[in-house]
C-alpha cells in the first residue's frame, strides 16, 4: 500500500521512499494497448535494509506561527558522544538548507498556508550524506491577522456557556464567518457572523476545548484559529444565593432570589436558557419573565452586575405551566430552591 500502481515502457524501474526494514512484494504484468493485464506475471519478494544508524531518528515538526516551523530529532545511534553536523534540506522548496550541531532547529521566514517537506541528514567529512535520512512534512498556518484571538468563556448554567472573541485584525467589507468547534468535532461545528455565541446542551463538570475558526467559504477553516479550554460547573455546586422559579401563567415565570448580603439598588441580570427571550435586568430581587413557551422547561441564572462585571449568584430551573393550568411553585413554595446550586 506504500507504493501506487506504476506504468512504464521499459524493463527497469527504481522505487524510492520505501519503509526501512520492511518486506515488499512486487508483481509485474504485461499490459496491452487496451489496458488489459496479461498473465503470467513476474513477481519478487524483497526486504528493505534497516535504517542507517548514522542518521538521526524520530524527526518531528511543530508549527509555532504562520511563518515558522521547528524541527526536532534524536541523535544518530552511532553518534555516541560525538558532535555531528546535520544538514536540513527542504525537498519541497529547493534552495532552503541549514546546518546545525544541535538536535532542534527553528525555520523562520516561511510562507503562510504553504506545505513544506524537510529531511535531516548526517553530514560526512567530505560533505556528502548518509542514505536513508528521515523526512517530515508540515503546512504553515494562515497569517495571525486572519485569525480570531482571545477567546473568553462566560458560564451561564452548568449546561451552557457563552463564548466571545476578538475579530481578525485583517478584515474586508465582507462579514467574517466563524465556525466554532467543540472538542475537535468539526463535523458538527456551529456557525455565526457575530463575535459571540452561546453553547448549550453541555454536560456539567466536564472539560471542553472550544476552537473558533474564521472561514471564507463555510468549508475551509483558516488555521490555527483560537481556542480556549474550560470545565463546566458541577450541577451540585453551591451558588452564593438561593433562587426559586414560580410559573403563574402559561407563558410566564417569576424568578425570586434572596440573600442577607445583597444590597438594595444593585443591578441584576437574569439569563434564560434556552435563549427564547433576551436577558432581563432589574434592581429588585425578583423578576417576571414573559413570552415563554407553555409546558417548556427552562434554566435561569441570576448575575449581579457591578462595575461592568457580571458574577453568577443564583441558579434554578422550572417548567412553564401548560395552558389552562393553575399556578405552581417550581422551586419550592416555602422559598427553598429546587436545588441549591
Amino acid at each position: 500500500p506504500d507504493v501506487p500502481k506504476i506504468i512504464v515502457d521499459k524493463n527497469s524501474l527504481a522505487i524510492d521512499k520505501l519503509k526501512p526494514n520492511t518486506s515488499y512484494k512486487f508483481m509485474v504484468y504485461l499490459r496491452d494497448k487496451h489496458g488489459i493485464l496479461k498473465t503470467p506475471s513476474a513477481d519478487t519478494l524483497i526486504q528493505t535494509q534497516p535504517p542507517d544508524d548514522n542518521n538521526p531518528t524520530d524527526l518531528n515538526a511543530e508549527i509555532y506561527r504562520h511563518n515558522r516551523i521547528d524541527l526536532e530529532w534524536k541523535a544518530a545511534a552511532n553518534a555516541y558522544c560525538e558532535i555531528l553536523t546535520y544538514t536540513i534540506l527542504c525537498t519541497s522548496h529547493p534552495g532552503i538548507s541549514y546546518t546545525t550541531n544541535g538536535m532542534r532547529y527553528a525555520i523562520v521566514n516561511l510562507l503562510p498556508m504553504t506545505s513544506y517537506t524537510f529531511t535531516v541528514q548526517s553530514t560526512k567529512a567530505d560533505g556528502t550524506f548518509y542514505p536513508g535520512a528521515p523526512v517530515v512534512g508540515k503546512s504553515t498556518w494562515n497569517e495571525d491577522k486572519n485569525n480570531p484571538s482571545d477567546v473568553i468563556v462566560e458560564f451561564l448554567t452548568p449546561r451552557s456557556i457563552r463564548l466571545s472573541w476578538e475579530a481578525p485584525a485583517k478584515r474586508d467589507q465582507t462579514p467574517t464567518l466563524y465556525k466554532i468547534v467543540t472538542n475537535s468535532d468539526k463535523k458538527n461545528a456551529q456557525e455565526t457572523e457575530l463575535t459571540t455565541m452561546d453553547i448549550q446542551n453541555l454536560s456539567p463538570s466536564t472539560e471542553y476545548v472550544f476552537t473558533v475558526y474564521a472561514t471564507p467559504d463555510r468549508v475551509f477553516m483558516l488555521q490555527p484559529g483560537a481556542y480556549v479550554k474550560t470545565k463546566t460547573p458541577d450541577e451540585d455546586a453551591e451558588y452564593t444565593y438561593q433562587a426559586t422559579a414560580v410559573s403563574e401563567a402559561a407563558e410566564q415565570m417569576t424568578i425570586n432570589w434572596n440573600g442577607d448580603k445583597l444590597i438594595g439598588g444593585q443591578q441584576f441580570e437574569v439569563l434564560t436558557m434556552p435563549a427564547d427571550v433576551e436577558p432581563a435586568t432589574t434592581n429588585q430581587q425578583f423578576i417576571v419573565i414573559d413570552a415563554l413557551d407553555p409546558s417548556k422547561s427552562y434554566e435561569f441564572t441570576v448575575f449581579c452586575i457591578k462595575e461592568n462585571k457580571k458574577t453568577p449568584i443564583a441558579y434554578t430551573r422550572g417548567q412553564v405551566l401548560p395552558r389552562g393550568s393553575s399556578p405552581t411553585c417550581q422551586g419550592g413554595c416555602d422559598g427553598s430552591p429546587e436545588k441549591n446550586l
